[in-house]
């Protein structure tokens, strides 16, 4: 139970302002905690008088309804909530302390694509229009240069650049509040040139990727339309359907450039520097999916098929 004498919206407002992290994140805790109380008050339970048997049918009713990994982060936040509320004397006791979070599934959500697959989606962008040489740019840097959807949004003209030892682009990144040199290829680079020499005025502080039309022309795209726009390629070339749709998104293409690197036998820490990981114990699932892969294709499963007939 609640002892002070602060409304839940002042607690709160107090407990995001003593997260020291970015304003980002503090928003993203406070829409989650907001959350876990609009599905109290929709309970019909006192938000001042929640117990842990409240807590365990939140936990249940996120499952029911979400991810594992996204119902582990909406939880995480009530028990840091509840967490800060007994360490500031706010609550008699912390009813979360003993209550279990989901298991992390540290598997990869997303499949990869297949080098064919990649060369198809990337024929279905009519280079004689200013859209698909767009598409076309953006689908080659995200699947050469491993960018997260973020990452590509986020690019502005100025950020591409020719240097004597290469060509580099200068991406804000997860986790960086600078930006930092990526390397690219030639090819990808050529792309990209292509697709901004069709614009005859355009400044480096303007975003690259932007809508071609419409209302939206000139303006940045937006994560939603460049994950649509990806799903849409994929489709297109008949890779996904009602069945499979869910294990591929637009961040196939990242896991295509690791597992492709991987698969020419890139070391392990030259594709973590690439996919800018922290830890290569995230670099090192591509290995194991990469092994579970040749285990399901092996072609010693099909011989053994082959030993007995089909009657």
């Amino acid at each position: 139970m609640i002892t002070t004498s602060l409304e839940i919206h002042e607690l709160i407002d107090l407990w995001i302002a003593s997260l020291d992290i970015r304003k980002s994140s503090q928003q993203a805790y406070d829409k989650l905690i907001r959350y876990f109380f609009k599905w109290i008050l929709e309970k019909n339970i006192n938000e001042r008088e929640v117990r842990r048997e409240h807590i365990l049918e939140y936990k249940s009713y996120l499952l029911d309804h979400l991810s594992e990994t996204s119902a582990r982060l909406y939880l995480i936040t009530v028990k840091m909530f509840y967490g800060w509320l007994n360490e500031s004397d706010h609550i008699s006791a912390n009813i979360c302390q003993d209550i279990k979070l989901p298991k992390f599934d540290n598997r990869f959500r997303k499949y990869a694509l297949t080098r064919d697959q990649v060369n198809s989606m990337l024929a279905t962008c009519d280079r004689s229009t200013l859209m698909g040489l767009r598409d076309y740019a953006m689908i080659r840097l995200m699947v050469t240069a491993g960018l997260r959807r973020i990452e590509v949004i986020r690019l502005n003209v100025g950020d591409i650049t020719a240097q004597d030892h290469g060509f580099v682009i200068w991406i804000k990144s997860k986790g960086h509040f600078d930006r930092i040199p990526v390397g690219i290829g030639k090819n990808t680079y050529t792309s990209i040139m292509q697709y901004l020499d069709e614009y005859s005025d355009i400044h480096e502080d303007e975003p690259l990727f932007r809508g071609c039309g419409g209302k939206n022309k000139y303006h940045r795209l937006s994560p939603n339309h460049l994950s649509a726009l990806i799903k849409s390629k994929m489709y297109k070339i008949k890779m996904i359907n009602s069945s499979n749709k869910k294990f591929y998104s637009c961040h196939s293409l990242r896991h295509t450039a690791a597992t492709l690197l991987m698969e020419d036998e890139s070391d392990i820490y030259t594709t973590q520097k690439m996919l800018r990981h922290k830890s290569t114990a995230t670099t090192e699932l591509y290995i194991k999916m990469i092994g579970e892969t040749k285990a399901l294709n092996n072609k010693h499963i099909s011989s053994l098929d082959r030993y007995f007939k089909l009657e």
